[in-house]
């Protein structure tokens, strides 16, 4: 018979699980916030800024399906993925942009990013059943999501000041912000990915064998 053991996997195979995460969340990143750097201005102008957040959420929701999916073993691995992710991604965002939107830029970002953190892994390792990782895991993620975030912001703002003048002075203003921000979502999306790919690992629950005894 085969039982569920708390061991998340060997160290080898969660650093390929983290990494796998990366770059395939970071892929995710990019069309989601493809969603901001093509369609930003009409949102804003016509659907305001909360449009927008859940317009870049439904994006990450619907691309995940496709670039997370190997990270979740089995025959069904887009239904087993969307069961853990849209919940986990859900309670995150929530946290992130009440976060936000009370608090702003700043400790808005901190706050939403340690608290977001924690939900994500929380319902994450629930569903995943298996939560004893918690709280190794939520630091994980919370290290990489805020890199990742903070990384892209700076590579945004590098961009826009090298197109006024830099090195990038042949952009238009407008293909610069465009540069910036798919460049902002490849950054965010590596390091939520890479916490997101550690989070799936450790906290899937490993089949081992279960002794019988002997009649």
């Amino acid at each position: 018979m085969l039982t569920s053991s708390p061991s998340g996997g060997s160290p080898a195979s969660v650093i390929r699980s983290t990494l796998s995460g990366a770059w395939r969340f970071a892929l995710t990143g990019v069309g989601a916030f493809a969603v901001w750097a093509f369609a930003g201005r009409w949102f804003h102008e016509n659907a305001g800024e909360g449009a927008l957040f859940a317009a870049i959420a439904a994006a990450f929701i619907l691309l995940a399906g496709v670039t997370l999916a190997p990270l979740v073993p089995g025959p069904r691995r887009v239904v087993e993925l969307y069961r853990v992710f849209v919940p986990a991604f859900l309670a995150y965002a929530v946290v992130w942009c009440v976060s936000w939107f009370l608090l702003g830029f700043g400790l808005g970002e901190w706050l939403g990013s340690l608290f977001g953190s924690v939900a994500f892994v929380g319902v994450a390792g629930w569903l995943l059943g298996n939560p004893r990782p918690f709280a190794v895991a939520s630091a994980v993620f919370f290290a990489a999501h805020t890199c990742g975030y903070f990384a892209g912001g700076a590579l945004m703002a590098l961009i826009l000041r090298e197109a006024d003048g830099g090195l990038l002075s042949g952009l238009s203003r407008e293909a610069a912000g465009i540069l910036g921000k798919l460049s902002w979502g490849l950054a965010y999306g590596s390091g939520f990915g890479a916490g997101l790919g550690y989070t799936f690992r450790v906290c899937r629950p490993r089949l081992v064998p279960e002794r019988q005894s002997e009649a």
